[in-house]
Order: C-alpha cells, then structure tokens, then sequence
C-alpha cells in the first residue's frame, strides 16, 4: 500500500531524501503533500486504489493557490517548509475545499486531468482528535490490517454500529499531541470506510496507543481492536 510507505515516510520527517553518488548534489524524494498555515496534508492515495474518486460535484469554494512547487526546485535536506508551499503542484494551482468537510482536515487540487484529495496529516494547534480527523457519524465500517515484514493481513472488519461509533467517538474525543509519532514494534492499519464511499487510512501503535499523528488513544481502544482481532 503506497500509505504505508507515505506514513512511515512522515514518521521521520516530512521528506525522504536520497543522498546520490555525488557529494555535491543532493536529491529529495518529496512525499506529496501541501502545506497550509500551520497543516501540512498529505495526498490520499489509498482512496484512488479502493475508495470513491473526487467528482467537480464534490468541490465546494477556492481556498488557497499554490505559491511554492518545491519539486526540481528545492534540494537544501535543511528546508523548512512554508504555508502555500506543495512538492507537486505547480505554482498558481488552486486548492479547494469539499462540500461537507472542514477544510482543516481535507482540501483538493486538480492535477495531471484528475481530482487529488489531501487530507491533514499534521496541525500543530490540533487539541483533539476532530481536528484532524473530520470523521464523526461518517464511519460505516473500520478494517484492521496488521502490517508484517511480508506483506500485510486482514484480521477484520467491524461494521456493527455501535462498536464503530465507540471508537469513533474515541477517536475525536482523544488529546491530540503532534510530538507524539508510532513506534517501530506492533501496530496496525486501519481503514475507515466513510457513508460517501471515500476511506481514510491511519497507522495505529498498538503498544503506544497512538493513531497517527499523534492522536492519543484510551485504553478501551485497543482492547475492543484486540478483541475484536482474536487476541
């Protein structure tokens, strides 16, 4: 899954940076992301492989343009990334907002003769778990997939709704600390499958008890997951 490399990627930093043969030159691997004030989101690709594309219908009002494509401009490893700055997108680009969702959690751009949908991966003025995850009474379902070595794994999906407004209600309740990243032991992936057919992917530190980024989660969240997982 190409979200498992972008989290893991965001894990250490917000680039990905390949030091090539020659010492002089320096080359980054941008994840594709956008920044915006104080929120930097990054393109959800696991919605283009298996949730509902963006349609125009979906756009709501012009919310920002590009000011900044850092892509084969950008090679300083140092560079702190600035509001209206994006890795892909050319320079005048407009963002949009979407119909329905605060624009603190997803935003839209057209690009290469399609609709990419960015959703907040970090905001350091974040509190609680809304405000990055806009998902509440949205969720229809959440697969957990427990990501190994090999590959990963479906152990299940939990679609009854009282369960599924539980966690999520755990999920917007939850403190929200930016600092906070997953480990590098167990953890799992979870899917969120929303009522219009989009899907949100999220690391979950099984250990920690953090869902990325840094949204702290209640005991009671892993237990009914581990439950629910047979184990």
């Amino acid at each position: 899954m190409l979200l498992r490399k972008i989290v893991r990627i965001f894990s250490i930093s917000l680039i990905f940076i390949f030091i090539l043969a020659s010492c002089a030159h320096t080359h980054i691997d941008w994840v594709d992301f956008i920044q915006y004030d104080y929120i930097k989101y990054v393109r959800n690709y696991e919605n283009e492989m298996e949730g509902t594309p963006l349609t125009e219908d979906d756009l709501d009002k012009e919310y920002f343009t590009v000011k900044r494509k850092l892509s084969g401009v950008v090679n300083n490893p140092g560079y702190i990334s600035k509001s209206g700055d994006a890795a892909y997108l050319d320079v005048g680009t407009q963002i949009y907002t979407i119909k329905g969702y605060d624009p603190d959690f997803r935003i839209a751009a057209f690009h290469d003769g399609q609709i990419i949908l960015y959703e907040a991966y970090t905001n350091k003025w974040a509190e609680k778990g809304s405000e990055l995850l806009d998902i509440k009474d949205r969720v229809e379902s959440i697969s957990v997939i427990e990501d190994k070595d090999e590959g990963h794994e479906k152990l299940t999906d939990i679609d009854d709704d009282s369960t599924v407004r539980r966690l999520v209600d755990m999920i917007v309740e939850a403190p929200v600390d930016d600092s906070e990243n997953i480990g590098d032991e167990q953890y799992y992936f979870l899917t969120f499958h929303l009522n219009d057919g989009t899907i949100i992917s999220r690391y979950y530190d099984i250990g920690g008890g953090i869902l990325a980024r840094g949204i702290k989660l209640p005991e009671e969240f892993r237990e009914i997951i581990e439950e629910r997982c047979g184990r």
